[in-house]
């Protein structure tokens, strides 16, 4: 069986839904779980609400204290507290030993729910544990079949791993069938009382008695004689003896000294035991890793003895370097079969895991990636699990997630999110670059199943709106049609439009039903739809709308643009610092070795003499934001190179001058990038606005 939900009310940081509904529900897999987010996203009173339930292998000292019970908005506590854990796919075994506290659902399945219920008064807190649909008090056996294994996040293995009294060495032991006390006395006890034969014996027969037996009785006497007692164990035994003797007086002969191992029993000798690498000194992170060995240890005893077995572990990245998380995590995945909940600040770990693993923590939620609960299809796991890498996984951990399609975008809107003091990092804001076809794969992470929901993560998707403009197609370098027209196809009726005629007629053929054969046999086709061209307005208009349909969706929200972004920064009010931007990385495309000589004022007052030049020519801003644009349009300049220069004199200006960060502010070809910004990095107050 396994942990499939844990519901809790008035823990901690979750409360209770004003309709008496839970405050968090999580859904597990049988298997690994990665539960992710930010810091104080509620990771840990997930780990801490199984284990007061449950118990854990090692007995931690587990309270609920008065901070556990949840507090308001205006401070109060409530007196009470709920936590109940669903267990799922019992065998038979398990049905047997659980009988008292199963039930049946509506499928016809066992299901096996315990929870504990807390309250306090007068500081004083109760606790009951109760299973089943009845609230029947759970006994002490079932307790103890329930509990679970559990690493805590700072963990100090070398001390875990050292022999002693409370060593968790032993404890593993002790659960393995090999050492169950059976009555007989074990293999490992007739090890000890032979080993403890030898070291009596050592200290009662003297290195003079030994060379005695050995040699004449003349050199024996002489050897006595020159043995020092410090080489003779036997003077121990004889020394402590005769001062004894001296202390007892007549009750001497009672009493015999011996040297032995104390305490011969299995327990204590396992207590004994300690577990090492062959390396002398290993560090922290080899440390941790034999720890995790042996405690998973206990999960492949319970699996072979048909036994539930969970593990918790927290922050399982402590002291691990990167490639070795990649293998625990691996191994985690493909060798345990028995379920493991962990919880992870890595990136790293987050991008590695299978994305069905995944449990993202936040907004007091919880967030299973499981195919059973996102909009994900087979075909978007199978992408995601080849290109999510460490840098797209920080969209797991963040506050806000601005989408972008290009290495353009990932480096200029950052530097615009800080010109208008807004820098992403510290709203807590990550930027992904998914390519320009991903968009859909990567925000479904973020939508439910049936598609009517978010998990509240605040998203902007930055896009082209790919609408080329008539300078494009009135350039005689570009292979293209001339005589492009921007045509829309507007259903009459309704006012629906399209760009493609194609999907104009499907449409038609949805309202009009049976009668559109009719229609459209008859060639009355031009009766029902207007065919507006070389409007580029409407067309732009007509394929943002199809864009904002596609993608937006609660707080998911597209912003798009005329075309690229960098032809939209050529039409507003930094067109030179980007046309010098251009200039330097058309120049570096053909001299590369001419890096280090690039006077970057120079090229900035060569871009302006020539947008004059293209202004005395009699260009409009169309048309001189389209030879800004055209090295880039054509491959004869980098545009990643181009918005690094850029980036670069963007925030050395905008530090110079106070008016250059108004004109940004207010410049309508830059809004949809603001926009994108400021709806990520809301403060609590603007949202509510």
């Amino acid at each position: 069986m396994f942990l499939s939900q844990l519901k809790i009310w008035n823990f901690r940081k979750y409360g209770t839904k004003e309709n008496g509904d839970t405050g968090i529900t999580v859904s597990f897999n049988d298997r690994l779980n990665l539960i992710v987010g930010e810091n104080d996203s509620g990771k840990t009173a997930i780990i801490d609400a199984i284990k007061l339930v449950l118990g854990t292998q090692s007995y931690d000292n587990i309270r609920i204290e008065e901070n556990d019970f949840y507090r308001s908005k205006d401070g109060t506590r409530t007196d009470s507290l709920k936590i109940e854990c669903t267990f799922e796919d019992l065998s038979d075994l398990e049905a047997g030993r659980f009988l008292e506290w199963i039930y049946i659902d509506d499928e016809g399945k066992a299901k096996l729910e315990v929870r504990l219920v807390a309250r306090i008064k007068d500081n004083k807190v109760t606790i009951r544990k109760t299973g089943g649909k009845e609230g029947v008090d759970i006994n002490f056996e079932a307790s103890e079949n329930l509990r679970v294994t559990y690493l805590k996040p700072l963990r100090d293995a070398e001390h875990e791993l050292n022999p002693g009294y409370r060593s968790r060495f032993a404890q593993v032991l002790k659960s393995h069938p090999i050492f169950k006390n059976n009555g007989n006395t074990h293999k490992i006890e007739e090890i000890m009382q032979d080993a403890n034969k030898n070291i009596e014996e050592y200290f009662k027969v003297s290195i003079s008695q030994d060379n005695s037996e050995s040699s004449g009785s003349d050199s024996a006497e002489e050897n006595n004689e020159e043995l020092n007692y410090k080489d003779d164990p036997s003077s121990i035994i004889s020394s402590i003896s005769d001062t004894l003797s001296n202390f007892l007086g007549n009750n001497k002969d009672q009493y015999d000294v011996n040297i032995n191992i104390s305490e011969m029993e299995l327990n204590k000798i396992l207590s004994r035991l300690m577990l090492k690498i062959d390396e002398d000194k290993v560090g922290l992170g080899t440390l941790n890793q034999l720890y995790m060995a042996m405690e998973l240890l206990l999960l492949d005893i319970k699996e072979k003895n048909n036994e539930f077995g969970l593990a918790l572990i927290e922050e399982i990245e402590a002291h691990i370097h990167p490639q070795a998380q990649l293998r625990v995590i691996k191994h985690l995945e493909e060798n345990i079969k028995s379920q493991t909940i962990l919880t992870t600040h890595s990136i790293t770990l987050a991008s590695i895991a299978n994305l069905n693993s995944l449990i993202l923590c936040r907004n007091n939620n919880a967030y299973s990636l499981n195919s059973k609960y996102t909009r994900l299809s087979s075909g978007d796991y199978e992408f995601l699990e080849r290109f999510l890498d460490s840098t797209k996984a920080n969209l797991f951990f963040a506050k806000g997630v601005i989408m972008v399609e290009g290495d353009a975008e990932n480096i200029l809107i950052p530097t615009i999110a800080k010109i208008i003091g807004r820098p992403l990092y510290m709203h807590g804001v990550s930027i992904v670059n998914v390519g320009n076809v991903a968009f859909l794969r990567y925000s479904n992470i973020f939508i439910s199943k049936d598609g009517e929901q978010t998990i509240g993560i605040p998203t902007s998707i930055v896009t082209d709106l790919d609408v080329r403009p008539i300078q494009y197609y009135q350039d005689d370098d570009n292979d293209c049609d001339s005589d492009f027209k921007y045509t829309v196809y507007e259903i009459k009726d309704t006012k629906e439009c399209f760009i493609n005629k194609i999907n104009s007629k499907k449409r038609l053929k949805e309202i009009l039903g049976r009668a559109s054969r009719q229609i459209l046999r008859n060639n009355e086709y031009l009766d029902k739809v207007n065919i507006i061209e070389d409007n580029y307005s409407k067309y732009k208009d007509v394929v943002k709308k199809d864009k904002e349909e596609k993608y937006n969706l609660q707080d998911i929200k597209v912003f798009t643009n005329n075309w690229t972004m960098e032809f939209d920064l050529a039409l507003s009010c930094i067109r030179e610092y980007v046309y010098a931007a251009v200039l330097i990385a058309k120049y570096i495309k053909s001299d590369e070795g001419g890096i280090d000589d690039i006077d970057i004022d120079e090229f900035i007052n060569d871009a302006k003499e020539e947008i004059d030049e293209f202004i005395e020519e009699g260009k409009v801003d169309m048309d001189i934001a389209y030879q800004i644009y055209k090295p880039l349009l054509k491959g004869n300049a980098s545009k990643a190179v181009c918005a690094q220069y850029l980036s670069k004199i963007l925030l050395n200006k905008s530090n110079e001058s106070e008016e250059l960060v108004n004109k940004i502010n207010e410049d309508e070809n830059i809004k949809y990038i603001l926009d994108a910004i400021h709806h990520v990095t809301k403060t609590r107050s603007e949202v509510t606005e």
